[in-house]
């Protein structure tokens, strides 16, 4: 009996305590024109004074060697929440994205949902899907565009 009061007493601190539950976050990124470079790409949550699509807002990145049409990376045990994708391709292996004189990237890029701004990155609200609580996995993509 007496155990059982104890543990009835700490029940409700070990259900505060406990971790929310992590589900995993495939990312796609799709349109890629050639076997050329490395396609990089970046999982963003919102970030309090940080502007979309600031690396100070990604939580976890990766590239790979390119291949013609997609490749898809898996992010095991993220926490539920909002997080959006950018991607780039690196065709000449320079380490970041070319643009022309006019400051258009040359090189392909995208933005996750295939959101696109006007004359400026989208908003993070237009490019995030949501990693519900309890959800085991959800799929972010992105159209490379050149």
């Amino acid at each position: 009996m007496k155990l059982h009061l104890s543990f009835s007493l700490f029940l409700p601190l070990l259900l505060l305590a406990a971790p929310s539950f992590a589900g995993d976050l495939l990312v796609e990124i799709k349109g890629i024109r050639s076997s050329d470079g490395r396609i990089f790409a970046a999982v963003h949550q919102r970030v309090p004074d940080v502007n979309f699509p600031d690396p100070g807002g990604a939580v976890c990145a990766f590239n790979v060697l390119a291949r013609e049409g997609s490749i898809q990376v898996v992010f095991k045990e993220l926490p539920p929440g909002d997080y959006a994708v950018t991607a780039y391709h690196d065709e000449n292996n320079s380490g970041e994205i070319d643009r022309n004189a006019l400051g258009i990237p040359t090189e392909g890029y995208g933005f996750g949902n295939d959101a696109m701004g006007f004359m400026a990155p989208p908003k993070f609200e237009d490019t995030a899907v949501t990693l519900a609580e309890g959800e085991e996995s959800v799929t972010a993509w992105a159209t490379l565009k050149y």
